[in-house]
Formats: structure tokens, sequence, C-alpha cells
């Protein structure tokens, strides 16, 4: 959860930033940062590829790119406050949500074929397909749960964390 609030904060930030940042400021920026990069190596595809959208960045698509973040971690904030408050409503709420969103970038990818879309998605596809627990202890749970039955046929030889300390300790 704290990982979803602290994506929802940064989407927010960085929408926030493009809101004011112009697209020129956009293509300094990225040039600058990766200058070494493409001194090195002049086909480096990752840094290529940014160089490129960057440069070719319209009005409209910083725009919506913009006005994408500043919502989309403004509700990922709202719904991670509300789930940590306990309101249970938010937790079916936030993962619809999310879905949606992400069914969205998959329709926006038809029309634009954006690569950076299908890095969202796949982004999102992994922040859903990680909410399943409504609490860290229910989460902990699960793990301990995982964790024994993994380890109830454990090799003779391979020691428990308080063993491992005990005789590290005594040979010190």
């Amino acid at each position: 959860m704290l990982g979803k609030g602290a994506d929802g904060c940064l989407e927010t930030m960085g929408g926030a930033i493009l809101l004011f940042v112009s697209r020129q400021n956009i293509r300094d920026v990225v040039h600058a940062v990766f200058r070494h990069e493409l001194f090195e190596d002049p086909n480096d595809l990752v840094a290529n590829y940014l160089v490129q959208l960057a440069a070719g960045l319209s009005v409209s698509t910083k725009t919506f790119a913009a006005i994408y973040l500043l919502v989309h971690g403004l509700v990922k904030l709202g719904l991670v406050t509300a789930i940590w408050r306990n309101r249970l409503w938010a937790y079916p709420l936030a993962g619809i949500i999310l879905f949606l969103f992400a069914i969205y970038q998959l329709v926006r990818f038809t029309f634009t074929h954006s690569l950076v879309l299908l890095l969202l998605t796949a982004v999102r596809t992994f922040t859903l397909d990680n909410t399943d627990y409504r609490s860290h202890d229910e989460q902990q749970e699960a793990i301990e749960s995982y964790l024994r039955w993994r380890n109830r046929e454990r090799p003779p030889g391979i020691l428990d964390w308080e063993t491992y300390c005990w005789q590290a300790k005594k040979t010190a």
C-alpha cells in the first residue's frame, strides 16, 4: 500500500510539473540526461527512443499526459488513504478504477501505438496483481503461511534463522 501511495504522489507531482514546464525544457532535460550515453553509444535504443519521444512531443500529448497523471495520481492517493483508514468500500473501488485505467490505456494504444503506454499498462497490471490483501497483517500471514508450507519438507542441514544467528554468535 505504501508503494501505491508513493506512486500516486509521484504521478501527481509529475502531472503538475508537466503542466508548467515547456516542451522545450522537456527536450533540453531529456537531451542533457542522455547526452553522455548517446556520445558513448549513438545506437542506444532506449536513449534514442526517449530523445525522439521528447522531440516529437506535441502540446496536446503533453496536456493529455499532465491531466492523466494528475487525475490518476489524485484518485490513487484518495483510494490509498481510504483503504489505509479501513474504509472497506475503497478496496474493491480501487481495483475497479485501476482496471478501468488499464483498459483505457490499451484502447488508447490502439490509436497511438505508443510503447510508453504499453509500459504503463504493464506497470498497472503489476500493481493490480499486488492488491490481494487488505492489510499488512493479512499479507504477512499469507507470506508466513507460504513459508511454513514451503519449508515443511526442508532437507536437513538447512538452519532456521534463529539457529543460524545463534551458531554465528557462538563461533564469533
